[in-house]
C-alpha cells in the first residue's frame, strides 16, 4: 500500500507521511568520514645489525618448552622411559 502511495502523491508528499511512510526530505543523509591523518614513522637510531644482534641473542636465552600430561605435571625422565 505505501508503494502505491509513493507512485501516486510522490515520496515528499503529506499523504505519503500520514500512510507511515518517512518524506524524502526528512531523511537523514550519511555524512562523509575523513579518514585520520597518521603521524609520519620516524626511524629508530638502532641500527638493524644492531637489532637482529639484539634479536637473536633474546632467542637464545629462552628456554625452551616442556611438555606437561595437561594438567600442569612435568614428569622426570625415568617416569618416562
Amino acid at each position: 500500500m505505501l508503494a502505491g502511495v509513493a507512485a501516486k502523491y510522490g515520496k515528499n508528499s503529506n499523504e505519503y507521511g500520514k500512510a507511515g511512510g518517512t518524506l524524502k526530505s526528512e531523511r537523514r543523509r550519511s555524512t562523509k568520514k575523513k579518514t585520520p591523518i597518521l603521524a609520519p614513522v620516524e626511524e629508530s637510531p638502532v641500527k638493524e645489525s644492531d637489532s637482529l644482534q639484539m634479536l637473536i641473542s633474546a632467542l637464545k636465552t629462552e628456554e625452551a618448552p616442556t611438555s606437561t600430561n595437561g594438567n600442569g605435571y612435568k614428569p622426570t625422565l625415568s617416569e618416562l622411559q
